[in-house]
């Protein structure tokens, strides 16, 4: 943990505070806040993990409270720095190497670290974070909503993304102001080049489905060739909504354009749903087939 405070004043920033949760986890996700509306007072930074229980599997939530001043009263999690809570998931396997046309040389999936960003929303009658990861084989976008994360955690709803025998992975979710559920990922497969695509959901739709049609946000076109490291894909994708209107998303995330090694291109894709409250900039909305209702830049 960094001292943000300092920092952004330009002091020196005190020291940083670590905690050992041992060699159990790969990683842990902080969640990330957007909206208007600030947590709840008092509410402690949150961090999130998947894990494979070897036959149930679960989502391990840590409350982080952090004393500048007096750094042996910071906490995480309980105990040996153990997850305050944890929620209960629907069983997933790890998935394999993503196939790629034209070679045998596959992608790493990741899989099951969790995807950037943990996207924390508070509603006032409700908190809300969203949470994503690769999973099984065909490789597959499994997404959480969990609700009440600093009380009794509730697994609100989830669902895998995985319509066909193409693999999706390194992907990113957000939800907007209105509830509505955008997710943006890689895809590739043993005729698809590694491309760019997303779906959504409304906040109204039936729980734990995606309900929009796939989007393709950028077609690829060849492969990476294999060499020493060349099957790391990104790493990461993000999905951010702009603070301007909380409606509009802006996806990041990469897709290929030829054959060869690391040679990889960035697409940033910004859309918004027709349904989000304070209304739509682009006339077309996601749901069109027109890409005139997105804007691109990037090479």
């Amino acid at each position: 943990m960094f001292d943000r405070e300092n920092l952004i004043q330009g002091v020196a920033p005190r020291a940083p505070q670590y905690f050992n949760i041992g060699p159990v986890y790969g990683s842990l996700l902080p969640a990330d806040i957007d909206g208007d509306m600030a947590p709840p007072d008092g509410s402690p930074g949150y961090f999130f993990a998947a894990y494979d229980g070897g036959g149930t599997d679960y989502m391990d939530i840590w409350e982080t409270s952090i004393n500048w001043d007096t750094p042996a009263n910071s906490t995480c999690g309980i105990g040996t720095n153990d997850p305050n809570s944890s929620v209960t998931l629907t069983s997933f396997s790890t998935s394999g190497g993503i196939d790629q046309p034209g070679t045998t040389n596959d992608l790493d999936s990741l899989s099951p670290r969790l995807m950037f960003r943990a996207a924390y929303r508070n509603f006032d009658d409700h908190e809300s974070v969203l949470l994503s990861h690769t999973v099984g084989n065909p490789a597959g976008m499994r997404w959480y909503e969990i609700r009440n994360p600093g009380g009794t955690p509730v697994l609100y709803q989830e669902g895998t993304y995985s319509p066909d025998a193409d693999e999706r992975w390194m992907g990113a979710v957000s939800m907007d102001g209105s509830g509505n559920i955008a997710m943006g990922y890689s895809i590739s497969g043993d005729v698809t080049s590694p491309s760019i695509r997303a779906t959504g959901r409304l906040a109204g739709d039936p729980l734990g489905t995606m309900t929009f049609s796939e989007l393709e946000i950028a077609t690829g076109a060849g492969h990476q060739n294999p060499s020493y490291g060349a099957n790391r894909w990104g790493d990461y994708s993000t999905m951010s909504i702009d603070p301007s209107d909380d409606c509009t998303f802006w996806y990041t995330q990469e897709y290929i354009t030829t054959t060869g090694q690391f040679i990889w291109k960035t697409r940033i894709a910004a859309f918004k749903f027709n349904e989000c409250v304070t209304g739509s900039i682009f006339s077309d909305g996601f749901e069109s087939s027109d890409t005139s209702a997105w804007s691109f830049s990037g090479p």
